[in-house]
């Protein structure tokens, strides 16, 4: 993060930012902080950002407490406006208590705030409840209270030597995990803990509340106990003698592996016996290949050997065996070359990814996970994945994260990283000591088919252009299988051979063949089925035209709607698009449809508990269609009961309510009728519907329903034929 301090005058210059969209704050001593985001910065420019206005804080008086209510001097104190959506605020120091137990401190921004306090020479933070920022806020540190532990074996007797750790808050709400990443500390004993003469533990200077504590000791296992403290506690605690397993690791000739990590995951039992719900690193092999695990702490333990040579290996363990033997077998090997529509990548355009497929249920899972490995193909494409153990793997290729560089941008990209498709993947079965070759391409599926068939070609052009880039589908049922071309320089494609019988051809734009996103899965250009004859090649030439669709989302008293799901549905002949396009308004309820093929649409429009139909949108090619006033209306509940001429049955039948008046409501609504006849329709707009009842095939007219706000229920309809 780029910082500077301003001049005299006020002015400054920050040097190094990244291009892109950034946020610039400016903080002084007792001013309040001032924020400017999204300042668009490219590369090489300057850019002015105008002035920053820095007004006076707020005045933020904080009072430190003990549990008594007794004022605590010398305490430290941070103090950080409230933060909106994280769980995370800012602080800085304001100093420390007097003997009244007061610090105060200027310069947070008008607002929500809170406080944090340290006793004196204590390293646990205590935070206070939020207020007002130029109000009291107040921090109350618990008082403190002792604990002590009679740590004895099952027979009753005291325990030697034994180990302890305490950590502040409930087992149940992970922290010991937390304490095993370091993101909550163990409390310190070194002034608190001491040995009394009966041989018991006396830990004092606990702050009260609930605390999660672990004892263990040479030849024991470790047991857990949450103990609450509201006042000063004594406690016995028994140790059971450990379950030790003896893991021995060996290759495919029978000779020992040294270095082998071994990790352990206990499963079943309760939460106390487990005692976290993570993998465990127990130890390494020696030379010998042996490492001994301390303890099986439930009846079921996952079991993983992992070695950078060799892979992993897993099992998993019932009961309490002496010793187990995890073999590697010679490890195998994957190497391929990448292209992207048949051309060599751009560097650092893709990563090819590794994922281990457990599709055998009798393949045991172990106690850590295969994480997915990742390759970043040289500049000829070439990728290489060693060390694998015998078992199904899956090879794809994913957009690479050279190019994020901000954390904004590795946020946005791990958002959609959830929801990117793979075109094309790569399954392999290895075997020990095999180097398997795999060729991949990131769009093109290069799968050759050799059965009766024929070649598809033909080329595609957008608004007289060829489409450069786009990805050409091509769909068969039977075989079930699918085949992408991109189009090239001259707009051609390519699908090959493909099966005889039918064949759904489908055109996808450039970017969104590029971003993957599953959400952009049927914003097609163009869709049409063709029927394929063995042996008589097809050649389809494709000239797609354009127009664009724009308008505004307004609520019933006229206001715009931002950030509203707003859809344009194809509802054209087979010749076009089956497309959903989907896009957000902007902050003054904007829309702004582009590319859109020629054909007849209807527009939806959601918000929250409203909604909008807009039919009938004609595009021609070249056309700007609106701008288009969409209104949207509030939602109704539907409540009632059909009563039919015959019973409904255990399957029931279905309610179909037709809208009489077209407009926002132009869609016809479906009501599942249960065998007793009742149905209900939680969201439904306003306005008069005329009932159908199918069942069994059959449509029997219902009459009709008229829908108010905010629920119509207790409505009884009856056969009108």
């Amino acid at each position: 993060i780029v910082a500077t301090t301003s001049r005299a005058d006020g002015t400054f210059t920050l040097y190094g930012v990244d291009p892109g969209k950034v946020v610039v704050a400016a903080t002084a001593t007792a001013r309040a902080s001032c924020l400017k985001q999204d300042v668009a910065c490219g590369s090489g420019q300057t850019v002015n950002v105008g002035d920053l206005y820095l007004t006076y804080g707020s005045t933020t008086r904080v009072e430190v407490v003990d549990g008594e209510g007794e004022p605590i001097a010398g305490a430290r104190v941070f103090v950080a406006a409230s933060s909106f959506g994280i769980p995370a605020h800012i602080a800085e120091p304001a100093g420390v208590t007097d003997e009244r137990g007061v610090v105060e401190h200027e310069g947070l921004p008008v607002g929500l705030a809170l406080a944090a306090a340290q006793r004196p020479n204590d390293a646990a933070w205590h935070v206070g409840e939020s207020g007002s920022a130029e109000g009291t806020l107040r921090v109350v540190i618990p008082s403190r209270h002792s604990l002590t532990l009679a740590v004895v074996d099952t027979n009753g007797q005291p325990v030697a030597r034994p180990r302890l750790r305490l950590v502040a808050g409930h087992q149940g709400h992970g922290v010991l995990e937390l304490a095993l990443f370091g993101a909550q500390q163990s409390v310190d004993l070194g002034r608190r803990l001491r040995r009394l003469d009966d041989g018991r533990l006396g830990i004092t200077e606990l702050d009260g509340g609930p605390w999660t504590v672990c004892v263990g000791a040479e030849g024991f296992a470790t047991a857990v106990e949450e103990i609450e403290l509201a006042g000063d506690v004594e406690r016995t605690i028994e140790l059971r003698p450990a379950r030790e397993l003896t893991v021995r690791t060996v290759d495919g000739t029978g000779e020992p592996v040294a270095d082998a990590t071994i990790y352990v995951r206990s499963r079943g039992g309760s939460r106390a016996e487990r005692i976290v719900d993570l993998p465990v690193p127990s130890g390494r092999t020696g030379r010998d290949g042996v490492c001994r695990v301390r303890d099986l702490p439930t009846e079921l333990t996952r079991i993983t050997a992992m070695h950078p040579a060799f892979g992993q290996v897993h099992t998993e363990v019932e009961g309490r065996p002496a010793e187990l033997v995890l073999r590697f077998v010679t490890p195998a090997s994957i190497h391929g070359t990448l292209t992207d529509g048949g051309r060599v990548p751009e560097p650092g355009r893709w990563v090819v990814v590794l994922e281990r497929r457990y599709d055998d249920p009798s393949e045991r899972r172990g106690a850590m996970p295969e994480m997915p490995q990742l390759a970043l193909p040289d500049l000829d494409g070439r990728f290489r994945f060693a060390a694998l153990q015998p078992g199904s793997w899956r090879v794809t290729a994913q957009d690479s994260v050279a190019d994020v560089g901000t954390v904004a941008g590795i946020h946005d990209y791990l958002a959609r990283r959830k929801n990117i498709f793979p075109w094309n993947k790569a399954d392999v079965a290895l075997q020990g000591g095999v180097d398997v070759e795999v060729r991949l391409d990131a769009i093109v599926d290069a799968a050759p088919f050799e059965g009766p068939g024929a070649t598809v070609q033909g080329h595609v052009s957008i608004d007289g252009v060829p489409a450069i880039g786009a990805i050409v589908v091509g769909t068969t049922k039977n075989p079930e299988r699918r085949v992408t071309s991109r189009v090239n320089l001259a707009g051609s494609f390519d699908l090959g051979r493909v099966p005889a019988g039918e064949l759904q051809v489908v055109v996808v734009s450039a970017d969104v063949a590029d971003s993957r996103l599953k959400e952009n899965l049927f914003s097609h250009l163009y869709s049409r089925r063709f029927r394929i004859e063995p042996d008589r090649p097809l050649g389809l030439p494709i000239a797609i035209a354009t127009g664009s669709v724009f308008g505004e989302l307004r609520d019933d008293a006229g206001a715009p709607v931002a950030g509203a799901r707003i859809g344009l549905h194809d509802r054209g002949n087979a010749e076009r698009s089956s497309a959903l396009r989907v896009m957000r308004t902007d902050s003054q309820g904007g829309f702004d449809f582009a590319g859109v093929p020629v054909g007849l649409y209807e527009l939806r429009a959601e918000a929250t508990g409203r909604s909008a139909t807009r039919s009938g949108i004609a595009v021609a090619a070249g056309a700007r269609v609106g701008p288009l006033d969409v209104r949207l209306v509030r939602l109704a509940e539907l409540h009632g009961q059909v009563v039919p001429d015959r019973p409904i049955g255990p399957e029931g039948a279905v309610l179909v309510l037709h809208p009489l008046d077209r407009g926002a409501a132009a869609r016809p609504q479906r009501a599942t009728v249960g065998p007793d006849g009742s149905f209900s329709v939680r969201a439904i707009a306003v306005g008069e519907y005329r009932a159908e009842l199918v069942r069994d095939g059959a449509r029997t007219p219902f009459g009709t329903v008229r829908v108010t706000l905010p629920k119509t229920e207790g409505v009884l309809l009856r056969p009108s034929g």
